[in-house]
């Protein structure tokens, strides 16, 4: 879950927090084992912006496995949070896309703060959905 000091910072500080039927375009699916955006283009986070470094996206995993991705992220208006609207996730931080093959996977989410058990939960999600993890880089550090 999100830590309560985040909570409802789309009242407090107008972060936005998407309706179901917006966070649709920040879905990724993944088909032979690479992401594709919402369009059903090959995800590419090369023109990325993260506060922790460029050429990254911002993920969260909902409870159902499904992918969201951004690659804006502005302090004090789009965060984590903000894909799933301030609900509980089951993974979250950051991904490194070129051209639909996943480089890169991060546990950095300064909102949800997510433990190693709910990463090592999206990579099996992951696996099962047919991404090679073999060749992905995990930089999980805990609790930031």
């Amino acid at each position: 879950p999100m830590l309560d000091r985040y909570k409802k910072m789309d009242q407090v500080y107008g972060v936005k927090y998407l309706t179901a039927a917006e966070r649709e375009a920040y879905r990724l699916t993944i088909r032979d084992g690479k992401l594709y955006d919402s369009a059903g283009r090959l995800f590419d986070t090369t023109r990325g912006n993260s506060v922790w470094g460029n050429g990254r996206a911002i993920f969260v995993m909902d409870e159902q496995g499904n992918l969201f991705a951004s690659n804006m992220h502005e302090v004090g208006k789009f965060h984590h949070s903000s894909l799933l609207a301030g609900q509980p996730v089951s993974a979250a931080g950051e991904l490194e896309v070129r051209n639909g093959v996943l480089r890169r996977i991060t546990d950095q989410s300064g909102h949800y703060r997510p433990r190693l058990p709910f990463m090592e939960q999206a990579v099996n999600r992951l696996e099962q959905l047919g991404v090679d993890m073999s060749t992905v880089d995990r930089l999980f550090a805990g609790a930031i």
